[in-house]
């Protein structure tokens, strides 16, 4: 497989670095470094357009003062105009070029909802997005419109920081004292349900309060306290996953890089890879009416299988500056060239 880089636009945002959507940036480094890059658009597989949308709509963000996660409408409505401005340039360019007139497959990488969910880009760009190959951190939103397609597009996990963090807690010996662990907002369909069930589950951890500075949507980061927050993930058998505003949640890439059996709720997620990777066993799907039944659905799970499943997958689901073999990035290739394959062999 041969990939074409479209030249970016969009300088390198390192104040991103701890957010999951970093993941855009990534992917186009680890690009830029792979032997499967060709300068000559006419011999390339493929396309990769290098818009970072999400990291575009942050940067914004960033520089104005801006709540990432709770924009007011007035602020968002500028923040989505900023990135549909960018993304138009970018997009007559393409639709100008000799790859795109040709019918080679384009490619891009969304680390967040601001692309092909929501509206947002789909909503104006909506034939352009069905002509892409899409790479997603989710594969749909709740109750929304999305131009994701399961048949040509690609769940990819999204960036996890603190990799050396999350290693040193899990070599470490930490007892399990939990049954399972969930700290965060109680915002969405999904998680407002669940805390009256589970707040008061002995031997658990169930909490709104976060009182550790993690860092990332341009909060302040405190090491010490990253380093606390993993060890009480660790502390726990079991990490609740439970859907936001989407189904997906990095809780679920931090329960299994620190060995923690995730928990899916409501188990709609699609994880990333599922054509590559086997999930049976490392991780429980729950859906709505299983609520009541969670502490019992975990206390009759093979915990020991689990925690051996966990530790195969660990090292694809993580990037890393420089490629590495059987690395998540590795893994979006090869997923993209059995999309390629496929396409051409249907």
């Amino acid at each position: 497989m041969r990939i074409f880089l479209y030249p970016s636009s969009h300088p390198y945002d390192s104040r991103q670095e701890l957010d999951f959507w970093h993941v855009e940036q990534l992917v186009h480094s680890n690009l830029q470094m792979s032997n499967l890059k060709v300068k000559d658009p006419h011999q390339a597989d493929v396309a990769f357009i290098p818009f970072p949308s999400m990291c575009i709509f942050a940067g914004y963000c960033y520089d104005h003062s801006i709540d990432v996660a709770r924009p007011t409408r007035l602020q968002a409505a500028r923040a989505h105009l900023h990135v549909l401005r960018k993304f138009s340039q970018v997009a007559r360019e393409v639709t100008r070029s000799s790859a795109w007139l040709r019918g080679t497959p384009h490619v891009l990488v969304f680390g967040q909802g601001r692309g092909p969910h929501n509206g947002y880009l789909w909503r104006f760009y909506r034939q352009f997005l069905k002509r892409c190959i899409l790479l997603c951190v989710e594969a749909r939103p709740f109750g929304d419109h999305s131009a994701f397609d399961a048949k040509k597009d690609i769940v990819i996990p999204p960036f996890i920081p603190w990799q050396r963090e999350m290693d040193e807690v899990r070599n470490s010996d930490i007892q399990r004292e939990h049954l399972f662990h969930f700290r965060g907002r109680c915002w969405g369909p999904i998680r407002p349900r669940l805390k009256p069930l589970l707040a008061d589950v002995p031997n658990s951890i169930f909490s709104e309060e976060s009182p550790y500075s993690m860092g990332g949507e341009g909060r302040p980061v405190d090491t010490n306290h990253v380093l606390a927050y993993f060890r009480e993930v660790r502390s726990s058998v079991f990490g609740l996953c439970p859907a936001g505003w989407t189904p997906w949640t990095r809780r679920f890439y931090e329960s299994i890089q620190l060995g923690t059996i995730p928990v899916s709720i409501p188990g709609t997620f699609t994880p990333p890879f599922e054509s590559i990777l086997d999930y049976e066993g490392a991780m429980l799907n729950l859906a709505l009416p299983d609520f009541p039944k969670l502490e019992k659905k975990l206390k009759s799970f093979d915990t020991d299988a689990g925690f051996e499943k966990l530790a195969a997958l660990r090292p694809h689901l993580v990037y890393h500056q420089r490629p590495q073999a059987e690395d998540a990035f590795e893994l979006v290739l090869r997923a993209l060239e059995k999309k390629l394959v496929s396409g051409l062999t249907a």
